[in-house]
């Protein structure tokens, strides 16, 4: 269940006493950045974030996700950040806007973790799989991805929706999207910063338009910090970004940035 909390290090690893109390006691904090398209300025969706308690080494999520799979804890505090993203979803959003849930692949193939994000779990928060995107995020490698595509599967003929994230940084990603068949592309920040710049970028990104529409998905640019570039993604034909330019992510749902809004009413105009 989504409100268990783990009884014992998996596997038997140590973790230290401050990391075994974030993951027991639920000590995670989500923050939440909009993802707004760029046909009409509306906000499509929130990537819900996790961080650990404020001003501890824990905050980062690097050091927070990288501790925990050391300690064999991955799965329990993924099952923290879960609950705690529905909350907030069920707290502060409507059901028109969609919740990414960040989930390690891994989860999906694991029986004994599959329970987690079940229909009827869902069902119990008065959230419906279809307001939920499952953004696949490889922090274990894919093992079996014919295993993976077919437990995936299950969850799609219930109503979830698909997003890879961090699509350019690297093989494993597009295999992944061939794999998945995702209704979001998540293009990495490594091919978004400094764009409008850069020629090269600018020809991979067209070809990841290219593919998704092909795929009838959609092109989400993630870690958009500049005019220039936000501009240059309305003129690939991005489908929708997130960043700082557009907003940070905070603990209650941010406005879109009036300087992103006023780029987006000329480019309609």
């Amino acid at each position: 269940m989504l409100d268990a909390w783990p009884t014992a290090c998996e596997g038997g690893a140590i973790a230290d006493g401050e990391l075994w109390a974030i993951v027991a006691e639920g000590q995670v904090r989500t923050l939440l950045q909009p993802i707004v398209t760029l046909k009409s300025g509306t906000v499509v969706g929130y990537e819900a974030l996790s961080r650990g308690p404020r001003g501890s080494r824990y905050e980062a999520p690097d050091n927070l996700f990288s501790a925990s799979r050391r300690s064999n804890l991955l799965f329990s505090l993924e099952r923290v950040c879960r609950r705690k993203a529905l909350l907030a979803k069920n707290r502060f959003l409507g059901k028109e806007h969609r919740l990414f849930l960040n989930v390690d692949p891994q989860v999906i193939i694991e029986a004994r973790h599959q329970a987690d994000i079940t229909k009827e779990v869902m069902s119990s928060l008065g959230i419906s799989p279809s307001e939920v995107v499952l953004e696949l995020t490889e922090r274990t490698p894919i093992n079996d991805y014919p295993g993976f595509a077919r437990a995936l599967e299950k969850y799609q003929k219930h109503g979830y929706q698909v997003a890879v994230d961090d699509v350019g940084a690297g093989y494993s990603n597009l295999r992944l999207v061939a794999e998945a068949r995702p209704d979001f592309i998540k293009v990495d920040m490594s091919l978004v910063r400094g764009i409008d710049e850069d020629s090269t970028k600018q020809a991979l990104l067209e070809t990841l338009v290219s593919l998704a529409e092909k795929m009838k998905a959609r092109v989400v640019a993630e870690g958009v910090e500049k005019a220039g570039e936000f501009e240059t993604l309305m003129r690939l034909g991005v489908d929708s970004v997130q960043g700082y330019f557009v907003a940070r992510p905070d603990e209650t749902p941010p406005p879109v940035s009036e300087e992103a809004m006023s780029l987006l009413r000329r480019h309609r105009a």
